[in-house]
């Protein structure tokens, strides 16, 4: 999209588990400071209309990501920013991306719909070099086409030389469910919603016990995919996961 819209303003409510600014980046007074700071040649803070004037002038296109964030984590601020966009659809162009939201709106909606058997076929052949017919038939039935579990289910086949056997899924969550087994393996894993940054494997057995602390070191080497890893240091990858992590740990604050 920003090599589409080249002349673009671009804010995302997401970065990675490392940003350490992660709860002021949902705060939507910080996200009018923001554009302030990439409008105006000042660190002055700028009204609402000024923004949405300026922006006009500039003629800019702006890409907000993860707007599912924001009703998950800061519900408090959703109607700032709905009425955010809809003052600034009528200046500029606006596109906004975000899993489905439970609050209904009266946007233009392009949904992206899960890939069909072909379109999987094609995926696992370029990016994992995957074609016998029998595994990629597989691949589809578990994934229903889901492009997350399509490329999960590659990176275990990948790794183990085979495709687990698994029901179809319907959704994320699902997935992650299978693969943890037992609420003291999800407990455990909620270590990574403590620390925003990389944890060494040897620190990993210093913060929990030994029974848990060895299911997080077997579930990672099991499931590496979900996970960045820099050489001894290990911090969660993707958003979807961490946010099925606080899901089902209501505690985590």
């Amino acid at each position: 999209l920003q090599k589409q819209y080249e002349n673009n303003i671009v804010y995302r409510f997401w970065v990675s588990n490392q940003d350490n600014d992660y709860s002021e980046r949902l705060q939507y007074n910080n996200f009018m400071l923001d554009f302030s700071k990439k409008l105006f040649d000042n660190l002055k803070p700028h009204t609402e209309v000024e923004i949405i004037r300026k922006i006009n002038e500039l003629e800019k296109t702006v890409i907000i990501d993860g707007l599912d964030h924001i009703e998950n984590y800061n519900p408090k601020d959703l109607d700032a920013y709905i009425s955010f966009i809809d003052n600034l659809k009528d200046s500029c162009k606006v596109i906004v991306l975000s899993r489905p939201l439970q609050r209904k709106l009266n946007w233009k909606k392009q949904l992206l719909s899960n890939w069909n058997q072909e379109q999987t076929k094609k995926v696992l052949y370029e990016l994992y070099h995957i074609e016998e017919y029998t595994t990629t038939d597989k691949i589809y039935k578990i994934s229903n086409g889901y492009p997350i579990i399509v490329r999960y289910i590659a990176e275990q086949y990948k790794l183990k030389g085979s495709v687990p056997d698994f029901e179809t899924f319907d959704t994320i969550d699902k997935y992650y469910e299978q693969l943890i087994d037992g609420q003291k393996g999800k407990l455990a894993l909620s270590l990574f919603l403590c620390v925003r940054s990389y944890i060494m494997q040897s620190e990993i057995e210093l913060f929990l016990e030994s029974l848990n602390s060895s299911f997080v070191i077997e579930f990672i080497k099991e499931h590496p995919y979900l996970f960045e890893l820099r050489l001894n240091r290990i911090s969660l990858f993707h958003d979807s996961f961490i946010t099925y992590l606080r899901k089902i740990n209501t505690n985590y604050k």
